[in-house]
């Protein structure tokens, strides 16, 4: 199972649809902003992609969070937002062990970062669009093997 996961993608569409056309995911998850993005990433290249809405998501029927299981694994999703991302990651990481997480992921900071220790897999894929903090526009990859093992990494995006 091979999973892209993108992330502030603020009208960012072309870039997200070429990445889909070359990697052919199984699955796109995005993690907010904007969440019409995905839908219409959805209507171009007929990938299953699921979303939660961001801080800048105003007025969108989409929920702040999600849980999926994902060949036997599951993965939590939010745009980070409400669990204060920008202040540090320990209020998210609590939540995603709480639910039993394998895999976390979130955005809104627009920097990329990756970390594993052990048990659980957090992720924020960056923004494909706005990066931030002398990082480049990235996106995150996630493969779930026949085995379940889990492998994630960062993906700085080729203009």
């Amino acid at each position: 199972m091979k999973i892209l996961v993108f992330s502030d993608s603020h009208g960012n569409n072309f870039m997200m649809q070429s990445i889909v056309n070359m990697h052919k995911p199984d699955k796109v998850l995005h993690l907010g902003d904007h969440n019409s993005d995905a839908i219409w990433l959805k209507s171009q290249t007929g990938c299953d992609v699921v979303f939660v809405a961001g801080n800048c998501d105003i007025g969108s029927s989409s929920p702040l969070l999600k849980v999926l299981n994902v060949c036997g694994k599951t993965v939590f999703m939010a745009h980070g937002h409400k669990l204060g991302v920008k202040y540090g990651c320990d209020s998210f990481i609590a939540e995603a062990r709480a639910l039993g997480a394998d895999i976390a992921l979130f955005g809104h900071t627009h920097v990329p970062c990756y970390s594993f220790d052990g048990r659980l897999h957090v992720m924020n894929p960056g923004s494909i669009s706005q990066p931030r903090q002398g990082s480049r526009e990235s996106y995150g990859i996630i493969e779930i093997d026949e085995t379940g093992d889990i492998n994630c990494r960062l993906v700085s995006a080729q203009k």
